[in-house]
C-alpha cells in the first residue's frame, strides 16, 4: 500500500511530527513506524478521496478549544481536494493550508479517541476497499497506539501548525480589523491547558470567530446549525441552513437550546452521563447504565416549532450570533484572554465589536450560564449529503455513525 502524497521529502515521522521515529516510539523500529505512518496518510488519501461521508471523524481534539477553526482549515483543504478531483484544477481563492492538518486530524479523531477499536475498524475497511493487504497484527495495535505516542506527538505538532498558520494567515490582511487580529494572534501569553495537558497555543475565541465569519462568505464554504432542544417535557430538534454554497464539505455547528429549567452547563453535566452521548464520559463508571433515560437521551419527542421562531431572527444575524458566542466563551472560560477586548489603545476595534458582542449575548439569549439560552457544543467538517439530514453527530456513539455511513466491516 502506497500513499499518494509524495511531495514530501523527510520521513514520514519527521514529516507529521516534527520528531524523528526513536524519539516519538523508542521502543518501534524506525522503518516499521515510517512504513507505518505512510500506509495510514495512504488510508487518510483515499478516504477523502472516495469517502467522503468520512469528514466527520477529521475532526481533532486540539484540547486548545478550537473546534471552529479547525474546521474551517479542514473544510477548506477537502474543498480544494475535492476542486482538483473533480476538475484537475484549483480556483484558488484563498492560502490552501498545510494537508498535514487532515493528516494530524485523523491521529486526534475525537472519534478515535473515545474507542481506538474504531480507528482500526476504518483502517480495516479503507484497506480492503483499497485492495490491499490485510494489516498485520503489529500495525492494528500500532494504529489503535494504546500509549498514546501517536496522539501527544500528533497534538503536539498541529499545534505548532496551526500556531504558524493563523498568524501567517492573519497578517496578509491589510485591513484594520485583520491588523489588529494579527497584532493579537503573535501576543506572548495565547496558551491554554486542558485537564493538566500541555500548554498549547490558543487564539482567544471571540478573535477566531471574527476570522472564521469573514472566511466562510469569501471562500464559499456552507454553514450548517442543527440545535437539540432540551426541556423537561422532552427533546426535539431543528436545522437551519444559513450558507450555502455547492461545495462538499459543510461546517455543522451542533447547538443546544434549553427551556426555563436548565442551562447550557446544566445539560453538559447532563450529557457527560449520557452513553448514548458521542462525547460521554469516557469512564463508563461515570455514565448511567444503558436501559436508563435522562435528559439527553430521553426519547420523548416535542413539538419545536414554537423555538424555530424565537430563533429565526437570531438565525438571520448568524454572524452577530456567533460573535456573542465567541464572546461568551471568553467570558466563561477564557477569562484570563478578556483583556484583549477591553484595550482602547491596542485593540480598538476588536474592543468595540467584543462590546456590541457582549451586549447581544443577553439580547439573543446566548449566555451558557442561564436557561433559556442557545450555545454552540461543537463544530465539525461534514459531507453535504450527511449535514442535511435531521440527525445529530452528538445523538448516537461514532461507532453507530461509522456503521451507518458504511466506514466499517459490519
Amino acid at each position: 500500500m502506497e500513499t499518494t502524497m509524495n511531495h514530501f521529502t523527510p520521513a514520514p515521522c519527521f514529516y507529521l511530527f516534527n520528531q524523528e521515529a526513536a524519539i516519538v516510539y523508542p521502543k518501534l523500529s524506525g522503518e516499521f513506524v515510517n512504513q507505518s505512518l505512510k500506509n495510514i496518510m495512504g488510508i487518510v488519501d483515499h478516504l477523502l478521496v472516495s469517502n467522503p461521508e468520512s469528514l466527520f471523524l477529521f475532526d481533532p481534539a486540539s484540547c486548545n478549544n478550537q473546534c471552529h477553526l479547525f474546521s474551517l482549515i479542514n473544510a477548506q483543504l477537502l474543498s480544494h481536494a475535492m476542486t482538483q478531483q473533480q476538475q484537475q484544477q484549483s480556483d484558488i481563492k484563498a492560502e490552501i493550508p498545510d494537508k498535514k492538518f487532515i493528516y494530524l486530524s485523523f491521529f486526534l479523531s475525537h472519534a478515535f479517541l473515545a474507542n481506538s477499536k474504531l480507528c482500526e475498524q476504518v483502517a480495516r475497511k479503507a484497506l480492503q476497499t483499497m485492495k490491499s493487504n490485510e494489516p498485520t497484527k503489529q500495525f492494528c495495535m500500532f494504529i489503535k497506539d494504546p500509549e498514546g505516542k501517536s496522539v501527544r506527538a500528533a497534538r503536539n505538532a498541529i499545534n505548532v501548525l496551526f500556531a504558524d498558520h493563523m498568524k501567517t494567515v492573519l497578517s496578509k490582511r491589510e485591513d484594520p480589523l485583520f491588523k489588529e487580529l494579527a497584532l493579537l494572534a503573535h501576543e506572548p501569553k495565547l496558551t491554554s491547558c486542558e485537564d493538566n495537558g500541555p500548554i498549547l497555543y490558543t487564539l482567544p475565541k471571540f478573535a477566531g470567530v471574527a476570522y472564521f465569519v469573514d472566511a466562510i462568505f469569501k471562500e464559499e464554504i456552507s454553514v450548517q446549525f442543527k440545535v437539540k432542544v432540551v426541556t423537561k417535557e422532552g427533546n426535539g430538534l431543528l436545522c437551519h441552513t444559513v450558507h450555502h454554497f455547492p461545495s462538499v464539505p459543510v461546517i455543522v455547528f451542533e447547538m443546544v437550546a434549553t427551556d426555563q429549567t436548565l442551562s447550557y452547563k446544566d445539560f453538559e453535566e447532563i450529557a457527560k452521563k449520557c452513553p448514548s452521548f458521542s462525547q460521554r464520559n469516557i469512564n463508563q463508571s461515570k455514565r448511567h447504565k444503558n436501559s436508563d433515560s435522562c435528559g439527553f437521551c430521553t426519547t420523548r419527542q416535542i413539538n419545536v416549532e414554537g423555538y424555530r421562531e424565537r430563533f429565526q431572527s437570531i438565525f438571520e444575524r448568524s454572524n452577530e450570533m456567533l460573535l456573542a458566542l465567541g464572546a461568551d466563551f471568553v467570558l466563561q472560560r477564557q477569562k484570563s484572554f478578556e483583556g484583549f477586548f477591553t484595550n482602547t489603545v491596542k485593540y480598538p476595534l476588536l474592543t468595540a465589536l467584543f462590546k456590541e458582542s457582549r451586549d447581544n449575548i443577553q439580547k439573543f439569549c446566548l449566555s451558557m450560564d442561564k436557561p433559556l439560552s442557545l450555545s454552540v457544543l461543537h463544530a465539525q467538517p461534514d459531507s453535504a449529503s450527511f449535514a442535511a439530514e435531521d440527525a445529530l453527530i452528538m445523538d448516537a456513539t461514532f461507532e453507530t455513525h461509522s456503521k451507518k455511513r458504511g466506514l466499517v466491516l459490519i
